[in-house]
């Protein structure tokens, strides 16, 4: 397990006072998997109470808005379809344990896990949040920052400045495509990968971790759940068939309150399914210089963007 710092437990414990909770009095406490922007912890007290604390990353405020992820999460809390956070403090946030377990990637291929998930997204996409602030896409207002702060970063490494360059052309080219494309902006989690989805039992599934939520487009939000089929190390035999998809779009069009065309909302996430590779392959060379999580990142953006250019023709 990755040791705390002095401060971040200083700060922690603070927390957990205000929660009447002595955190040198845990049982238990385990660092858990998954998590490549942060660290996640479960604290284990008497009475088996049950506490997520994550440990924001380093920088990662360059590429996430706090303030507006616990806004989020605060105006999400009625819709019971995610964790509750009780703290927020310095570095980190003490939030609610979910019962359950995350999915994996075998998971996907189970049907009646994809049913729920079908649901619950539908779910999340008919929700009305943030109503006093323009609920405009942020895909390539995220992309063009990002890819600039790329450039600044690796400025002076000659070996990624191909990589990078082709990114850039690549940015433009796919801005040109999507004019041709309609897709309905509507509220996003935008990183359902499977360790964000909490099986709880047969006939439900909660989303976790809404820190790159937004307004966004429909069809990206679900071309990344299909791209997270793949897993970190993008295994391409995982990525659902063109049969898998179609079953999905039936599980998610069932429970839409309004019509919706599956051949027009399958155009629309075939366009995006490209775009969800180079994202985050984006987001890993950022990564690949800030973060201190244990994790690949620049072989992460380098399979990132192989799945780039093995889907962006399909």
């Amino acid at each position: 397990m990755d040791k705390m710092s002095k401060e971040f437990i200083k700060n922690l414990s603070k927390a957990f006072k205000s929660l009447n909770k002595d955190f040198h009095k845990n049982i238990n406490l385990t660092q858990l998997s998954g998590g490549v922007t942060n660290k996640i912890y479960l604290a284990h007290f008497e009475n088996n109470q049950k506490y997520i604390i994550r440990e924001c990353g380093n920088h990662t405020e360059n590429f996430i808005d706090r303030n507006l992820e616990l806004r989020i999460i605060n105006e999400l809390k009625p819709y019971d379809i995610s964790r509750i956070i009780l703290k927020q403090f310095e570095g980190g946030y003490i939030e609610s344990y979910v019962e359950g377990r995350p999915l994996n990637l075998q998971d996907f291929k189970q049907e009646n896990i994809n049913k729920i998930i079908g649901r619950r997204l539908n779910e999340l996409h008919s929700i009305n949040i943030l109503n006093d602030v323009p609920k405009n896409p942020t895909l390539w207002t995220k992309i063009d920052l990002w890819y600039e702060q790329c450039g600044r970063l690796y400025n002076n490494d000659e070996n990624l400045k191909e990589m990078i360059d082709y990114i850039g052309q690549e940015i433009k080219i796919q801005k040109e495509k999507q004019k041709k494309i309609y897709s309905p902006i509507i509220f996003c989690h935008n990183d359902l990968t499977a360790a964000n989805m909490i099986y709880q039992n047969e006939n439900d599934i909660k989303f976790i971790d809404f820190e790159y939520a937004s307004y966004n487009y429909r069809g990206f939000d679900i071309a990344n759940l299909f791209c997270e089929h793949t897993g970190n190390h993008c295994k391409w035999e995982l990525f659902p068939t063109n049969r898998e998809q179609r079953l999905f779009y039936e599980h998610y069009i069932k429970h839409s309150l309004t019509p919706i065309d599956i051949n027009t909302l399958e155009k629309e996430v075939r366009f995006y399914i490209p775009i969800s590779f180079l994202f985050w392959s984006i987001w890993g060379l950022l990564q690949n210089k800030h973060s201190d999580v244990d994790f690949y990142f620049l072989e992460y953006a380098k399979q990132r963007l192989i799945g780039y250019n093995k889907y962006k023709n399909i």
